[in-house]
């Protein structure tokens, strides 16, 4: 136990004479200086799966039409999906369509659907756009078209586009038809959350790769492309995370598969051992972790607005990379815990829009030198574990509160080469019946 400061010394009266609570703000510095803030939230365009397929053009009919982009480089106004979509780990109601091949959401057109991205011009004979909505929730399919639409320079020839969102499995799917004259210009296919794409690299068969913008040939006639966004709970069958008639692909996650989890009714428990690449609780879903089940990501996990995270005894959530919550409501029993670990050093991140609480958190129990930037407010309520060296630190708009009520003190337990970097706020609850009168009160460092 060295270099511990101690200052800001407060003392607090929560709910008038229940309970005396001190709280000290500790400058900790275990043998590191400061780390910076580093790492980033987990990507989810390069986790989507690209297939391509065949099937045969069949063009929509009595949509509704989008007139404002029969022009050259014009863009159409904010319209309606019919549904709810998530795309890149956010849910959208709107879209917009460009003249120039992308459809994008939000109105922020970094977040696009790229089906044929060049400079394309609406102007062509016959040219039309349209949209339509077919099916039943809580599986509709919503349709982008854009008819005879031709390259600028090129009018006289032209090709036919759809682009296809899917409401439970969240699937993107371009279609396409040559027309006569088919153009041979080139243009950029693919996906784009603004920082990272996953484009084709040619308009065969190949796997799109990420971060590389080039352009390629028309498809041929019927050729689809297909995007998925990991594996989506649809719980069909049961609430049992471990049953394939519960996963949109029939297909239990593994370690190599996304996680995504939308509000079912029946909403996924996991029991026993399992496994997934990243996860994503959307708005309004409920992921349950029951009674000493495991449940680890390879990558991250993502917990949205309204979203609940339940962890009842004994179970344990453990993340390779990093853990953010836009929102999300805790219900954690005493003896759960949060483990950041993975099979080489990594730079973990607790970031997101909301606080953070742990009962017992983790760090470092797989690999040597882990490290863990708090760039959201956290609190720890039991047990803060460091191991193999493992390094903490306080990331811009982070902290971390070591919380102490009637039922428990938090506590750090480390090995001597691990280190908490930065200014953690530490409490001590103090009860009048057990400590009645005026008087000094004796408290020790949470180490």
């Amino acid at each position: 136990m060295k270099n511990i400061l101690l200052d800001n010394q407060q003392l607090q009266i929560p709910g008038g004479l229940t309970g005396w609570r001190v709280l000290r703000r500790l400058g900790v510095a275990l043998g590191l200086g400061l780390l910076g803030a580093t790492g980033a939230q987990a990507q989810s365009i390069p986790s989507y799966r690209f297939a391509p397929s065949t099937t045969t053009f069949t063009p929509i009919t009595g949509g509704t039409t989008v007139p404002a982009i029969n022009c050259d480089d014009c863009g159409s106004p904010i319209m309606p999906i019919g549904f709810s979509f998530r795309y890149a780990g956010v849910d959208y109601t709107t879209f917009t369509v460009s003249s120039n091949g992308y459809v994008y959401f939000g109105g922020d057109d970094n977040r696009r659907l790229d089906f044929r991205q060049t400079d394309l011009d609406g102007r062509t004979a016959g040219a039309a756009a349209s949209y339509q909505v077919t099916g039943t929730a809580p599986s509709r399919v919503f349709t982008m078209q854009l008819l005879n639409w031709g390259d600028f320079n090129f009018v006289t020839n032209v090709a036919s586009y759809q682009v296809k969102l899917y409401e439970t499995s969240s699937r993107i799917e371009y279609v396409y038809r040559r027309e006569a004259n088919a153009p041979n210009q080139s243009g950029i296919i693919g996906i784009t959350d603004g920082s990272t794409n996953l484009y084709l690299q040619n308009a065969g068969s190949n796997p799109p790769t990420t971060n590389a913008a080039v352009g390629v040939g028309l498809p041929a006639t019927g050729q689809v492309y297909t995007f998925t966004p990991g594996n989506v709970w649809t719980g069909a069958v049961s609430t049992a995370w471990n049953v394939a008639g519960n996963w949109a692909d029939g297909v239990v996650p593994s370690a190599t598969t996304n996680a995504i989890i939308p509000a079912r009714p029946n909403q996924p428990v996991v029991t026993g051992s399992q496994a997934c690449l990243y996860i994503n609780v959307g708005a309004g879903a409920i992921l349950t972790l029951a009674p000493n089940a495991v449940l680890t990501t390879s990558n991250s996990a993502d917990l949205g607005s309204t979203s609940t995270l339940v962890q009842q005894a004994g179970s344990d959530l453990r993340i390779a990379q990093d853990l953010s919550n836009a929102g999300a409501t805790f219900a954690l029993d005493p003896t759960s815990t949060v483990s950041f670990r993975a099979a080489a050093a990594t730079t973990h991140l607790v970031a997101g829009s909301s606080a953070v609480p742990f009962q017992n958190l983790s760090v470092g129990q797989q690999a040597a030198n882990d490290q863990l930037s708090f760039q959201a407010p956290a609190t720890v309520q039991r047990l803060f574990t460091l191991a193999n060296s493992a390094v903490t630190s306080i990331g811009t708009g982070g902290s971390l509160t070591l919380l102490s009520n009637a039922a428990g003190t938090a506590q750090i337990a480390k090995d001597a080469n691990s280190a908490v970097n930065g200014t953690v706020t530490v409490q001590r609850y103090i009860t009048l019946t057990l400590n009645a009168g005026a008087g000094y009160r004796h408290y020790s460092a949470p180490i």
